[in-house]
């Protein structure tokens, strides 16, 4: 599960705007509107649209809580094929883009640069976030041939990784100003999920992709504000994750905080969703119930059907509703 500026789970945040905006006019709009929707969601997140957070680097949109040392970078992408009606009263007349290809080293490029800004900086996450009505970008063809553009498909259960390039029979026109290849430090899985349906039509149905950037590169680093301390007994039971960092804790560490004490304290040592809830609550957790028992019951959870795209085997499940911590 994706977390935003510490505090935003990503899939609660989709799923909430899609009720009020399930299409929008231009990628401008969709920047704004879940710009919007982030802030309402947690009035104290910071919000700059269109900003230069490095020198060389323009941004689609940096969410932030520097109370938290915790800062988002997104960018976005609206791929639109052609489509016309009214949403609660409101025209829409969408273009159709086409260029599957050339959208395609864009977004890999959008993704070069999120790992390019965030590796020197703790607190920081990126996150590629892109709304398509297009099948032909998640629908692979059928003829199964190599094709120039194959490094930049968006076809669902592609990998993004390594050297990205053009293959060697790219028309001039297609390499203008996207010439060179891009090298990825990540590792990214296309995997689309819906996010609205509009109409029976053939683009009458949005889908969207979000591909998490997370990755710890090199030193002199660049936090939303000082380290705060983590208390020191607590570091035990946070792994990486934030006690090595020095960071504002995860929701990861403060559930393996709770469920460290709450095994202590039965014979078997297991424990509910609602008792971990409990415990957090009790200590002043930040976190949504959902997120939570989102974490315990699959993103944590070793024995559980893998539906995120980073998960752990901290806890396993040992019966109907019941876990405890791996040894």
């Amino acid at each position: 599960m994706t977390v935003i500026a510490g505090t935003l789970d990503l899939d609660g945040l989709l799923a909430r705007l899609a009720q009020t905006r399930p299409v929008f006019h231009s990628e401008a709009d969709f920047q704004h509107a879940f710009a919007w929707a982030a802030h309402q969601a947690d009035p104290q997140v910071q919000v700059r649209l269109e900003t230069h957070p490095a020198a060389d680097i323009r941004l689609d949109l940096l969410l932030a809580r520097p109370d938290l040392n915790a800062c988002t970078a997104i960018e976005f992408k609206y791929l639109t094929s052609g489509w016309s009606g009214t949403v609660d009263g409101e025209q829409f007349t969408l273009k159709h883009q086409s260029a599957q290809d050339i959208r395609g080293y864009d977004v890999v490029k959008d993704i070069a640069r999120l790992e390019r800004l965030t590796s020197a900086r703790p607190g920081w996450n990126g996150l590629f976030l892109a709304l398509c009505n297009d099948a032909s970008y998640w629908r692979p063809v059928s003829h199964g041939r190599v094709t120039n553009a194959d490094a930049f498909r968006l076809y669902e259960g592609v990998v993004l990784a390594g050297s990205r390039a053009w293959g060697p029979n790219t028309g001039v026109g297609t390499r203008k100003n996207r010439d060179r290849p891009i090298d990825l430090a990540g590792s990214y899985k296309i995997e689309w999920r819906d996010y609205a349906r509009l109409d029976a039509s053939r683009a009458g149905t949005f889908r969207s992709v979000a591909l998490e950037v997370d990755w710890s590169g090199p030193s002199s680093p660049t936090p939303c504000r000082e380290k705060p301390q983590v208390v020191e007994s607590i570091k035990p039971a946070l792994g990486h994750e934030a006690a090595d960092r020095g960071t504002s804790l995860t929701v990861r560490a403060e559930i393996l905080a709770a469920v460290t004490a709450l095994s202590a304290r039965t014979a078997d040592g297991t424990f509910t969703p609602r008792e971990v809830i409990d415990e957090l609550h009790r200590r002043g957790t930040r976190y949504a119930d959902s997120t939570i028992r989102t974490h315990v019951v699959s993103v944590m959870c070793d024995n559980a059907p893998k539906h995120h795209g980073r998960t752990y085997d901290d806890l396993e499940r040992v019966g109907v509703g019941r876990y405890r911590l791996r040894t």
